[in-house]
C-alpha cells in the first residue's frame, strides 16, 4: 500500500532530475510553509491537525529500515499499545488501531513525551533532507543505511556523505512540541520554525 512517506521518496527523486543548486541565499518565505503547519506568526507555524497514525507509521518504517526490527532504536519508539487500557473503559475500537487501514487518517495514541520529541526530530531531518534534495545538493537514495542516514547536524558539520553544507541554503526546519512537558498519549501537534545555521568561525 503507498504511503506519504513512499510518496515525498518519489516526489523527491523526480526534483532531484531537474533540480540545480541554488546561486543565491534561500529565504524562509521562499521555502514557504514547512509540510502540514500553516502559519501564525513571523517564522511559527502550527500543524494543521494532530499527528495521525499514517505519519508516525512511516517514523516507524524508517527507524526499521534504518536500524531493524528487533534494534533498540525501533522498539523505544514504538508506541504504547495498552493506551485503550485507560480511555474510554478499556475498550479498544480495533486491537490494530495504529495500522488498520481504517484508521490511518486519526490521530496516533500511546505515544510518549520523548518519543514524540524523537518524531519530531526525525521529522525536521527528513523535511530538511527534502528541501536539499529538491535544490540540488543532496541526490535522492533508495537504501538507507545507518552510517549514511541524513541528519541536520551532520550535514552542517560536513559529516553527511563528505557533502559540503551549501552556502545558500542555510535556513532549516525546526519541529518541536508545543511544550516540552505535554502528555502526548491521547494526541499531540508539532510547531516548527526556521533556525539559521551559522557557521563556526
Amino acid at each position: 500500500m503507498k504511503t506519504t512517506f513512499i510518496n515525498l521518496l518519489l516526489l523527491s527523486f523526480l526534483l532531484s532530475c531537474t533540480a540545480s543548486k541554488p546561486s543565491s541565499e534561500v529565504t524562509r518565505k521562499e521555502l514557504g510553509n514547512p509540510p502540514g503547519t500553516q502559519k501564525i506568526a513571523e517564522n511559527l507555524y502550527l500543524d494543521q491537525a494532530e499527528i495521525r497514525n499514517l505519519d508516525y507509521l512511516e517514523f516507524l518504517h524508517w527507524m526499521k529500515a534504518v536500524h531493524g526490527t528487533n534494534s533498540a532504536e525501533y522498539k523505544a519508539i514504538y508506541p504504547d499499545s495498552n493506551i485503550w487500557n485507560s480511555l474510554i473503559g478499556g475498550i479498544a475500537p480495533d486491537s490494530n488501531y495504529l495500522s488498520h487501514p481504517l484508521y490511518r487518517n486519526l490521530g496516533v495514541l500511546g505515544v510518549s513525551n520523548k518519543q514524540a520529541q524523537e518524531f519530531a526530530k526525525w521529522r525536521s531531518d527528513r523535511v530538511m533532507e527534502f528541501i536539499l534534495i529538491k535544490y540540488g545538493v543532496l541526490t535522492h537514495k533508495k537504501e538507507i543505511r545507518k552510517e549514511s542516514a541524513f541528519t541536520i547536524e551532520k550535514y552542517f558539520s560536513g559529516q553527511h556523505d563528505t557533502v559540503k553544507p551549501n552556502a545558500y541554503l542555510l535556513y532549516y526546519p525546526e519541529y518541536k512540541l508545543l511544550n516540552t512537558s505535554q502528555d502526548t498519549r491521547t494526541g499531540f501537534k508539532n510547531i516548527c520554525s526556521y533556525k539559521k545555521w551559522e557557521p563556526q568561525k
